[in-house]
């Protein structure tokens, strides 16, 4: 089975970079990634042919920057790829050295595989971007617990990699909802619902929607404490943009009446 990390971005090279050092990092190297570009400049794709340099399997998808169409160039992304199964994130969260291995690990069919997620702060956030820090800095559970302490670092306890026997307990104690950063979904399954709806435009609300269609098709959801684990990069907080009133009214209907498929959504580039 061939998987593909698909991570949005858009601008903000020195993020990517460090993410990207991060998939360079993993345990498990048979994977690629496309980087879904939405209209950044041409740093993006310079950063994308230096980590192919590096042995990244790597590409890019690109559009024009016309507005917040992350639905859009994610679909375009997973309608070009050749993976059995994709790995949705983004460029601002940086993988931990398990991350593949573990979505994998954890596969079944008909099912959503996805983990929790560290937040760093702003300090670290800058040590990281400014290369003061690798992401290696962050696979010792006992300094993440420590910066938790001190709150560098929160929801660390997130992070912690309990051993397999106990993940059923860990289950029972608390459940790993997916959410757009941190997903894994079989590409035919995400075909079957038309992928993201292209009616979402702005910030939020494409990823909730695509998780109801596919939870009203069938698909299941798998998630584990301390595995496919991600790290946060700081940012401030965003909010939805729902743009005009039309398309607040729009977005509403949609979040209370998902059908199972989208009828403006990925087939639009197969």
């Amino acid at each position: 089975m061939k998987y593909e990390v698909v991570l949005s971005a858009y601008n903000d090279v020195d993020v990517l970079s460090v993410t990207l050092s991060g998939y360079l990092q993993q345990i498990d190297k048979d994977f690629s990634i496309c980087i879904a570009d939405d209209g950044s400049g041409l740093a993006v794709k310079e950063l994308v042919d230096e980590y192919k340099d590096k042995g990244l399997n790597i590409r890019h998808v690109w559009h024009e920057d016309i507005g917040f169409r992350r639905a859009m160039i994610l679909n375009k992304a997973v309608a070009s790829s050749c993976a059995d199964r994709i790995i949705f994130s983004d460029s601002d969260c940086i993988p931990s050295r398990n991350f593949i291995s573990d979505h994998k690990r954890l596969y079944k069919e008909k099912t959503i595989t996805t983990g929790p997620r560290v937040y760093l702060n702003e300090k670290i956030t800058k040590d990281l971007k400014r290369k003061l820090k690798t992401p290696c800095y962050l696979k010792n559970t006992l300094k993440l617990l420590l910066l938790s302490i001190s709150k560098r670092v929160s929801r660390a306890e997130q992070g912690i990699r309990f051993p397999d026997v106990l993940t059923p307990f860990i289950r029972k104690l608390k459940d790993v909802w997916p959410y757009g950063a941190n997903f894994a979904v079989d590409r035919l399954d995400f075909l079957r619902v038309n992928g993201f709806d292209e009616d979402f435009v702005g910030w939020g609300g494409e990823d909730i929607d695509l998780h109801k269609r596919l939870k009203l098709d069938g698909i299941d959801y798998l998630g584990v404490m301390g595995q496919a684990v991600l790290y946060h990069l700081h940012h401030p907080k965003r909010v939805a943009d729902d743009g005009d009133e039309l398309l607040k009214q729009i977005k509403h209907d949609k979040r209370l009446h998902s059908q199972k498929f989208a009828l403006n959504g990925v087939d639009n580039w197969l």
